[in-house]
């Protein structure tokens, strides 16, 4: 009797762990970001730039003196409204800021959207960046649509229009962007606010700060302060007891919050208040003794000299209380000499030196990388003709070469500004993204797409320029405090953007030709300048710091 066959021997299986989580492997710029996270000063200067980024583009909205809405017989307007999205005739720098304005608001709402949608979803990179592209993209069409409003208009032929196309009389054109809408662009908003009848309707909500920065308020050359608009006139709060001096030598109309305890006489007497009111009219006394006792009010009246003191009186014309609704304007930082608010035209002014900075320094980023890839990888006589070209620009002081350029044109405008500075400052980024080019042209992994049949144009932009960007952004991050400063001191010496606009070189140049009485027009927009020009240089330290392999940890 044979042995039973053995059983087949089973290989022993070794359990294997169950597979983790897919751990993404950090990019560049990631490893980028936690280095310059480390950074506490450049990281609050970026915050800071943000935050500058968003005054700029939020300017209409917090200083504007067009009311959010306006009802006057019964008729609803929205002015401040209808300036977002048609501020000028023609495209303007108001136009660019407008739209980050809403930008400012779509992208969070397209961000959180795209969020919500994917949330839960294990993506891969290639999935999370284009859920990102499309947060973005989606943003930036959805800011568009308040612009867009296509619509066609006639107007009647040329002579030169009829000459090309005999017997049309009228020219239909097609416009994209929204008409001017502003009809009432001239309307004192403040001064009308007190002929609005509230048993009738009537009503409006002004912005934080209700001034505009190009209109006058009525004072010039006066401290900071408060003012408001009564019976056609504008009067300035005054504290009674002060000097009146040749610098506030012109506030003639004031008013005076205060408690009337009674009237003696011709006197009004106030509650714990120093100086003198007096009342010669009998309806301005009477007025002033149905008040006594009931609260604080609003004396109105001309400021006078008196004769036997330094100080000032008070002379009454009107006693009354105020409207809490009333629009106060309120210059915190002061008026310049055209009596325009000093705050809302450093608010303003922020989109200048930011657009000037970002515009500028885009447009010699731009001509930097092309002609310095250039002569980076093609060599020979085109390296030989652009260094040439490099060294022929920087012959020429900069600065003066601008001022020349500007001085020459006949119509000042903020973009010739930002074109000259453009076209004025690209060697220093041709010659940084030559040596990045110079570099990286022998690497591996530019000879393999070349041995793969790459083209130059390809090798160009999509294999050695995304590994030369990183000293670019560092000089684009000094550049923008650079044009800023250059704008500043155009605008300084009379060559920058045309008044009214608000600068806040120009600012300085009124602070200077009025230093003793009015410092504040140097002090505060030279603080703006001094901090904006600080934040990006600190900015791109610590990107510089962050891009250096040797200082990551």
């Amino acid at each position: 009797m044979s042995a039973p066959a053995s059983a087949p021997s089973v290989p022993e299986v070794t359990p294997t762990a169950a597979p983790g989580p897919r751990v993404r492997s950090k990019g560049y710029w990631a490893l980028v970001w936690i280095q310059f996270k480390k950074n506490k000063l450049a990281l609050v200067s970026l915050y800071m730039i943000a935050a500058l980024f968003l005054l700029a583009a939020w300017a209409p909205v917090l200083a504007n003196g067009k009311p959010w809405y306006w009802t006057e017989n019964g008729v609803t307007t929205y002015p401040l409204i209808q300036y977002l999205v048609a501020p000028t005739e023609t495209m303007s720098v108001e136009y660019l800021f407008n739209y980050f304005l809403f930008l400012s608001l779509t992208l969070p709402v397209m961000s959180i959207g795209v969020w919500l949608a994917m949330r839960g979803k294990d993506l891969s990179p290639i999935k999370f960046r284009n859920c990102v592209l499309v947060a973005i993209g989606g943003a930036l069409l959805l800011a568009l649509f308040p612009f867009l409003y296509p619509h066609s208009t006639t107007r009647p032929a040329t002579a030169a229009e009829l000459e090309t196309y005999p017997g049309r009389t009228e020219i239909t054109e097609f416009h994209l962007l929204r008409p001017w809408t502003l009809d009432n662009e001239g309307k004192n908003y403040i001064a009308d606010y007190e002929k609005l009848d509230p048993k009738r309707g009537d009503g409006a909500a002004f912005t934080l700060l209700a001034q505009d920065p190009l209109k006058p308020s009525g004072e010039i050359l006066n401290p900071p302060g408060t003012f408001v608009h009564l019976y056609d006139q504008n009067w300035r709060q005054y504290q009674l007891g002060v000097f009146k001096t040749e610098y506030n030598a012109n506030i003639e109309k004031a008013y005076l919050e205060a408690e009337i305890e009674g009237v003696n006489g011709d006197e009004v007497q106030l509650k714990g208040r120093p100086g003198k009111v007096v009342a010669e009219n009998s309806d301005v006394r009477a007025e002033a003794q149905a008040l006594a006792g009931k609260g604080k009010v609003a004396l109105i009246g001309t400021l006078d000299v008196l004769d036997d003191s330094p100080g000032v009186q008070l002379r009454l014309e009107h006693a009354k209380v105020l409207d809490p609704n009333m629009p106060v304007v309120r210059h915190l930082l002061g008026t310049d000499r055209e009596g325009r608010d000093v705050l809302a035209r450093m608010i303003h002014g922020a989109r200048i030196s930011m657009s000037v900075g970002f515009v500028a320094v885009g447009i010699y980023i731009l001509l930097g990388i092309l002609l310095g890839g250039l002569a980076g990888y093609y060599r020979g006589w085109v390296d030989l003709s652009i260094m040439r070209l490099i060294e022929l620009m920087t012959c020429f002081p900069s600065f003066f070469l601008i001022i020349t350029l500007v001085a020459v044109v006949d119509d000042r405008s903020i973009f010739y500004i930002m074109l000259v500075i453009g076209l004025t400052g690209w060697p220093g980024v041709a010659r940084l993204v030559r040596g990045e080019f110079l570099k990286l042209s022998d690497q591996d992994f530019v000879q393999s797409a070349r041995a793969l049949g790459c083209g130059g144009t390809r090798i160009i932009f999509r294999h050695i320029l995304p590994n030369a960007m990183g000293p670019v952004l560092v000089s684009a991050a000094f550049g923008v405090a650079g044009a800023i400063l250059t704008e500043s001191a155009l605008s300084y010496l009379g060559f920058g953007a045309p008044p009214p606009t608000p600068t806040w070189g120009e600012m300085i140049s009124q602070g200077h030709a009025h230093a003793d009485e009015a410092w504040w027009l140097l002090f505060f927009p030279g603080f703006s300048i001094f901090l904006t020009v600080t934040v990006y240089n600190l900015a791109g330290d610590g990107l510089r710091d962050a891009m250096d392999p040797k200082m990551r940890k």
